[in-house]
Formats: C-alpha cells, sequence, structure tokens
C-alpha cells in the first residue's frame, strides 16, 4: 500500500510540473486551452508509463490509466476551479 501511495505521489509531481510547461508553451503560441493541456499530458503520461511498466512483456496501460489519469483529472479540477475563482467579478 505505501508504494501505491508513493507512485501516486510522483504521478501528481510529474503530472503537475510537465501540465505547467504545456501550458506555458501554449501560451507562447497564442493558444492557452486549459483542457488541451490535461489531455496532452493525460495520454502522453499514460502511454510512457504503459510502456515503461511493461518490464519486456505487456503494456500496463490500465495502471498508467488509473495512477497518471487520475492525477491529470486532480490538477484539471484543481486548474478549473482557479480559473472561475478568477473569472468571477470582484465586488
Amino acid at each position: 500500500m505505501p508504494q501505491l501511495v508513493a507512485f501516486f505521489i510522483g504521478a501528481l509531481i510529474i503530472t503537475f510540473l510537465l501540465i505547467r510547461a504545456v501550458r506555458w508553451l501554449l501560451r507562447k503560441i497564442g493558444q492557452d486551452h486549459l483542457g488541451l493541456a490535461h489531455v496532452l499530458v493525460a495520454a502522453v503520461s499514460i502511454v510512457a508509463v504503459g510502456y515503461g511498466m511493461a518490464d519486456g512483456g505487456e503494456p500496463q496501460f490500465v495502471v498508467g490509466a488509473i495512477f497518471y489519469g487520475a492525477a491529470c483529472l486532480l490538477w484539471f479540477l484543481v486548474d478549473l476551479f482557479r480559473w472561475e475563482r478568477n473569472r468571477a467579478p470582484k465586488s
């Protein structure tokens, strides 16, 4: 169980850094779409983790989707909340 928690914390850290980097790149080219960065990072990280955990066997895409997909979803919800809060009119 502690290994799974550590794996998820690692997924959170990696996806956070990747999402921030992709959002920065998208802003540089004028395409600041909130969901696009999360979808790109989720797809790339799930495939990378799936093949990384294969260890000579079948790719483990389900494990990657569970941990890295959940981490990307969590960061998407956090970013969506921050975006809504910043968009709300100030009184």
